[in-house]
């Protein structure tokens, strides 16, 4: 049975989309790919940020103050061998690229007098990363004193994509890259340190030298007189 003239064109124009349809659809697309877009570029830029943090000269300059605050507090035990002063360059494929070991006085949490610190052995590793091309610093911690003693050795990662670092000891009269040396006092004077750390294409020195109280003999010029005078009467 034929149907109506009229009834098709009304059946036509609803199986079809008008102009305005047409429109309002594309705009849809259009915002929802732009908004999809720009989240992706956000977490895109985010996970880059966070990395270049983690890679970039922010961790090596926080390690570079870690490591100045425990040189500052280092100190001498003599007789006691986990408290020597150690600084070593790699001398074998398999071995770390550095190594400093020494003791140093971490101030309690609730006083702020060194005699009431804690004496800890600090350990900083420098690893080769084959994967990276590039160096990782640990800090490995071990408390000597205290309850703290019981506890195990706190071992963390301070800094990632480090290109270069170069320490050097001060004896007093030269800089050498090993201790001890020959003849060498029980600490150096101070530490030089050199890093890189940042880009492979542009890395950005970091350089500082930290003055070691505990080893620095502060000499005097006063003389006490030996006579036994006595002093006048009131």
């Amino acid at each position: 049975m034929p149907f109506p003239s009229g009834l098709k064109a009304k059946s036509a124009r609803r199986q079809g989309m008008s102009l305005i349809e047409l429109l309002l659809a594309m705009i849809i697309v259009v915002l929802v790919v732009t908004v999809a877009m720009s989240l992706y570029h956000t977490v895109a830029s985010t996970l880059q940020g966070q990395t270049e943090r983690l890679e970039g000269t922010i961790p090596a300059t926080d390690a570079l103050r870690q490591i100045t605050r425990d040189l500052t507090c280092a100190f001498a035990a003599p007789g006691d061998s986990m408290c020597d002063f150690f600084l070593k360059a790699a001398d074998a494929p398999d071995s770390p690229a550095l190594e400093l070991s020494f003791c140093t006085a971490i101030p309690s949490p609730t006083e702020n007098e060194i005699p009431w610190g804690e004496i800890r052995q600090v350990k900083y590793l420098l690893i080769a990363n084959t994967t990276t091309d590039s160096l990782t610093l640990h800090r490995s911690m071990r408390p000597l004193t205290g309850p703290a003693a019981l506890e195990p050795v706190q071992t963390n990662v301070l800094a990632l994509g480090i290109r270069q670092i170069k320490m050097e000891a001060f004896d007093g009269e030269k800089w050498q890259s090993e201790w001890p040396g020959e003849d060498s006092p029980v600490l150096p004077q101070a530490i030089r340190i050199e890093m890189q750390a940042g880009s492979p294409r542009n890395p950005k020195p970091l350089i500082t030298e930290v003055f070691i109280p505990a080893g620095n003999a502060i000499p005097s010029s006063l003389t006490r007189s030996t006579s036994g005078s006595a002093a006048p009467a009131p």
